[in-house]
């Protein structure tokens, strides 16, 4: 059984993971969502080792889970149900595609599947990033879970007011004041299972008798270990912890400069997305709109340097979150008049828009601005204005 639901689940993941073998990484982290099999640790290092060997990474991975699972046979049906879809729809394809070749609805669909594969692969190095980035405290974070769950559920015990009846005599009265309802109840199919209520009464058997331990619950110090912990992962990730819990309770100076090495941090990681990701996908896409026609760029084809410059872009991303905004946009006037920086960068960092756009549309504003003063002057000036009565000399006769 255990060996037709590998081949099931790999045969659903090659059939739908169009793109390669990284597309198969977000079904991956599905089926680990779904059946528990392996953790999204393991998930790393099955990536790692699968591109570390020869063949198709979706191939590999698929085979890797299928023995950790099942030994030699769970890899065989593994890869099998990977691969069975792949060849199927090879040789579904094969038999139509001289007759097909040349339809504009058969290339309308291969060409609309080109962005579905571009965003398979774009969320399996996301999950892969994500996964890089924790790996150093994914073990740290789920411990901490544990803990704050065993923390929560000792306090809702120690806040439970439950008295224990206990007789020497058998009795079947009902002990008074039991309030828990069996739609309440945890464990009300078994008879033998005592929970606990507030404000209730529980009554014993004869010679039994309820002992609990006293761990001191809600524990002092919790606050202060878990800011240490935080702390401790908060330096191994590289993130101050003040940017972490997101609280700026301290001075100025100390909040700008926790969000000035988170930034730092950030950049660095936003910049190596833009250059091996997003610069990457912008100039095959505009590579191939030139060659469709979509976009005229002359010399594009002929001339490298014609279409490095074509293609030429920044990824500004985000803006610089503020704390104080005046004293921002003081600092970065004086360091665009010092030459440090240029007003196009200052503006990029601080709200993520153009300054020339913004140039622009100054320029439009002051416009309509000298045209709505214009009127309103105009108008001013014919309200205020005194109309002139005509009449003759009084001393002189008509």
């Amino acid at each position: 059984m255990m060996l037709l639901r590998l081949f099931w689940e790999f045969f659903k993941i090659g059939l739908f993971a169009v793109g390669g073998g990284m597309a198969t990484i977000p079904f991956l982290y599905d089926l680990s969502d779904r059946t528990g099999w392996f953790t999204y640790t393991q998930l790393a290092d099955m990536i790692a080792i699968s591109e570390s060997t020869p063949g198709p990474i979706g191939v590999n991975m698929s085979t890797y889970v299928g023995y950790e699972m099942a030994g030699i046979a769970g890899s065989i049906f593994t890869t099998l149900g990977f691969v069975a879809p792949s060849i199927i729809i090879i040789i579904i394809v094969s038999i139509f595609l001289q007759k097909f070749r040349d339809n504009r609805y058969v290339e309308s669909a291969f060409y609309g599947l080109r962005p579905a594969s571009s965003g398979l692969i774009a969320s399996a190095a996301l999950s892969v990033a994500i996964v890089a980035l924790l790996a150093p405290v994914l073990e740290s974070l789920k411990q901490l879970g544990r803990f704050t769950d065993a923390e929560l559920t000792a306090a809702v015990v120690s806040a439970m007011f439950t008295v224990f009846i206990k007789k020497t005599d058998q009795s079947d009265e009902v002990p008074f004041g039991e309030v828990i309802p069996p739609e309440v109840q945890v464990d009300a199919p078994d008879k033998t299972s005592v929970e606990l209520a507030p404000g209730a009464f529980i009554d014993l058997n004869p010679g039994e008798d309820v002992q609990f331990a006293d761990p001191k619950h809600p524990t002092t110090g919790f606050e202060a270990f878990m800011n240490a912990i935080v702390k401790q992962m908060a330096a191994a990730l590289e993130i101050p912890s003040e940017v972490l819990y997101k609280q700026f309770s301290t001075s100025y100076s100390a909040a700008r400069g926790a969000l000035n090495e988170f930034w730092r941090t950030t950049g660095m990681h936003r910049d190596w997305f833009a250059d091996y990701f997003c610069q990457p996908v912008y100039e095959a896409w505009f590579r191939e709109a030139v060659c469709k026609g979509r976009i005229k760029a002359p010399g594009f084809l002929v001339d490298p340097a014609v279409a490095a410059a074509y293609m030429s872009c920044t990824w500004n991303g985000p803006a610089r979150t503020n704390l104080n905004p005046k004293d921002e946009a003081e600092a970065a006037q004086m360091r665009v008049n010092s030459g440090f920086s240029t007003a196009a960068q200052e503006t990029a960092q601080m709200t993520g828009g153009s300054y020339e756009a913004n140039m622009r549309q100054r320029k439009s504003e002051a416009a309509l601005k000298r045209e709505v003063d214009d009127i309103a002057g105009v108008q001013a000036q014919q309200q205020t204005a005194v109309p002139q009565r005509s009449g003759g000399d009084p001393g002189k006769n008509e």
